[in-house]
C-alpha cells in the first residue's frame, strides 16, 4: 500500500532548500549559514521518514533511474534559461526573435515524447533508449557551450534526446516497485526532477560572479554586450552538460545489472524473475 504523505519532511525539506537557493542565486552568505544551520534538522526528519519512502528506494532500478533523472534535469531545463539570456542579454535581440530561435527545442520535444514510448513499448531496453537520450542531449548541449553556434540545429537535437530520455524513464520508474507504488513513485520522480531544474538554474549567477568584471555580479537582464556574459553562458551550458551525461553511469549500471537477470513487478506488487528464452 501507499504510504501517507510526510508533511513534517515535506516542510523540513521546503524550509532547508528555499535559504539554499535563495544563497546560491544571489550569491548571498547570509542565507547559505541559515541553510546550513538549519541542515541537521532537515537531515533528521529525512532519516525518521524520507519524502521518497525506503520502500522505493529498495528497488535498485528506481534509485538508478531516479538519479539519472535527477542530473538529466540539469541540462534538460537550464538551456532554456541560458540561452534566453544569451540572445536578449548579449546579442540584444527581441524576446519575440529569441522565442523563435529557441523554438526548435519544445518542436524537438513534441516529437520526441512519443517517439521514446513507442520505442520502449515496440523493442524494450528502456536503459538503452535512455542513455541514447541523455548522450545526445548532453552532447548537443556542450557543443552550444563550446562554440555557441549552430545554436537552434543544436538546440533541435538537445531536445530530442532529452525527452527521448524521459518518455522510457518516467515508465520505469513508475513501474520499478510495482503497481501500489506507482503515484508515489511518480510524486517522487516529479520531485527530483524539479530540484535539478531549480537547482540548476540558481548556479547561473554563480557563473555570473565568478566571470564578471572586479568579481562583481552582471545583472544578467541588463542588454548590454557585455563579453563577461557570454563566457559565463558557455562555462554554465559546459557544467551542466557534463553533470547530464554523468548520468550515462547509472544507465549503464543498469544495463548491466539487467543483462542476466531481468525482473519486473506484478500488478499485485509481488516480485517476479522473467524466465529465459
Amino acid at each position: 500500500m501507499n504510504e501517507k504523505i510526510n508533511f513534517t519532511s515535506s516542510i523540513a525539506m521546503l524550509v532547508f532548500l528555499v535559504p539554499l537557493i535563495i544563497g546560491i542565486s544571489f550569491i548571498n552568505i547570509y542565507y547559505l549559514i541559515i541553510s546550513a544551520i538549519i541542515f541537521p534538522f532537515f537531515f533528521y526528519a529525512q532519516y525518521r521518514r524520507p519524502v521518497i519512502s525506503r520502500n522505493l528506494l529498495k528497488s535498485r532500478q528506481f534509485s538508478l533511474i531516479s538519479i539519472a533523472s535527477f542530473l538529466e534535469s540539469f541540462a534538460f531545463f537550464s538551456v532554456l534559461y541560458a540561452m534566453s539570456i544569451y540572445y536578449e542579454s548579449y546579442l540584444g535581440i527581441s524576446s519575440l526573435d529569441a522565442g523563435i530561435l529557441i523554438f526548435p527545442y519544445p518542436l524537438a520535444s513534441i516529437i520526441s515524447s512519443p517517439l521514446g514510448g513507442y520505442l520502449y513499448d515496440r523493442y524494450g531496453h528502456g536503459e538503452v533508449i535512455m542513455n541514447a537520450g541523455i548522450l545526445l542531449e548532453g552532447v548537443s548541449i556542450m557543443f552550444i557551450g563550446l562554440y555557441l553556434s549552430y545554436i537552434p540545429e543544436l538546440l533541435f537535437l538537445a531536445g530530442l534526446g532529452g525527452s527521448l530520455f524521459w518518455s522510457p524513464s518516467t515508465t520505469m520508474i513508475t513501474d520499478a516497485r510495482g503497481y501500489s507504488y506507482r503515484t508515489e513513485a511518480n510524486n517522487s520522480l516529479f520531485i527530483l526532477r524539479n530540484m535539478g531544474m531549480i537547482i540548476s538554474i540558481s548556479m547561473l549567477p554563480v557563473f555570473m560572479f565568478i566571470f564578471g568584471h572586479s568579481g562583481h555580479i552582471i545583472n544578467i537582464y541588463d542588454m548590454v554586450k557585455d563579453s563577461a556574459i557570454k563566457g559565463s553562458i558557455r562555462y554554465y551550458l559546459i557544467f551542466t552538460s557534463t553533470v547530464a551525461l554523468s548520468g550515462l553511469i547509472f544507465g549503464f549500471i543498469n544495463i548491466i545489472r539487467h543483462r542476466n537477470n531481468k525482473t519486473y513487478w506484478n500488478e499485485t506488487g509481488l516480485y517476479k524473475k522473467e524466465s529465459k528464452p
